[in-house]
């Protein structure tokens, strides 16, 4: 039997994530924050052979997860935030790393 080692991270939106999707004029539906706080993301990223901290996985997949959560609201990418941050990332998501 093989395995693949990856590390689990969970996405959950803030309120700025929600402002921007229910900011858009694209005429969908509404992120509800009850809707919001019930439909966490779980992304399985590349496992270091030591034990990482939420810090060390997103200085390498911050960007990676943002864009993805953006285009699990539209894939418009002209409607996403042109300049993000770590920063940015911070104020609109809480990471955290699932227990293994």
């Amino acid at each position: 039997m093989s395995f693949i080692y990856r590390t689990a991270v969970t996405i959950a939106r803030k309120q700025p994530y929600l402002d921007w999707a229910n900011g858009l004029e694209d005429g969908g539906p509404r992120l509800t924050e009850g809707l919001a706080n019930r439909r966490d993301t779980v992304y399985l990223v590349g496992h270091a052979p030591h034990e990482r901290t939420i810090d060390d996985v997103l200085r390498d997949w911050w960007e990676d997860i943002f864009e993805e959560e953006l285009a699990s609201w539209t894939e418009d990418e002209d409607a996403w935030p042109a300049m993000r941050t770590p920063e940015m990332f911070d104020l609109w998501f809480d990471a955290e790393v699932a227990n293994t």
